[in-house]
């Protein structure tokens, strides 16, 4: 059942995803697609780890709710210039990481929006497209995007450490 593998595949892969963008307390995680199980999952822990967020949603309904989770500030990329917004809440440095679960053209905004030396780390494909990055502002400012998956960072960690980081995250 979809809920049942939710359970545990979710929390695991927001604590793999945290420790493997290193985010320091007190910095900005930028993160697409906000709304979803996942996100709201990550706006929480992020929190819990002093890590401050900017959320990306498509709908506005979805701003209040992300709030109230303890996310620090929402964009709503329907209604907002999303590159202008972050460097605005980052005070023009960008976000210090991302995390993007859509991948496509919205991969290349989220790299436009994140600090030099930054990384954008790509955990899905929600939207089914090629990945398009700007070459020159990635290259220029040192930009990286790294690819995650959570069987390989699970077994990284060594025997037993997805109970492990479960037991963490509960």
């Amino acid at each position: 059942d979809e809920t049942a593998a939710q359970a545990w595949t979710n929390p695991v892969t927001v604590i793999g995803l945290l420790t493997t963008a290193d985010v320091p307390r007190g910095a900005w995680l930028l993160h697409s697609a906000a709304g979803s199980v996942l996100g709201r999952m990550l706006v929480q822990y992020a929190a819990y780890q002093g890590v401050k967020t900017i959320s990306i949603v498509r709908r506005s309904d979805q701003v209040a709710e992300l709030k109230a989770l303890g996310g620090d500030e929402v964009v709503d990329s329907g209604t907002e210039d999303v590159v202008a917004r972050v460097m605005e809440i980052t005070k023009g440095e960008g976000a210090y990481a991302a995390l993007d679960p859509i991948n496509g053209t919205f991969t290349g905004t989220m790299m436009l929006a994140i600090r030099a030396g930054g990384s954008v780390w790509v955990y899905g494909v929600l939207s089914g497209d090629t990945t398009t990055v700007h070459t020159v502002d990635m290259r220029a400012k040192d930009k990286a995007l790294r690819g995650y998956v959570n069987p390989r960072w699970i077994a990284s960690q060594g025997p037993g450490a997805g109970v492990k980081r479960l037991k963490e995250a509960l």
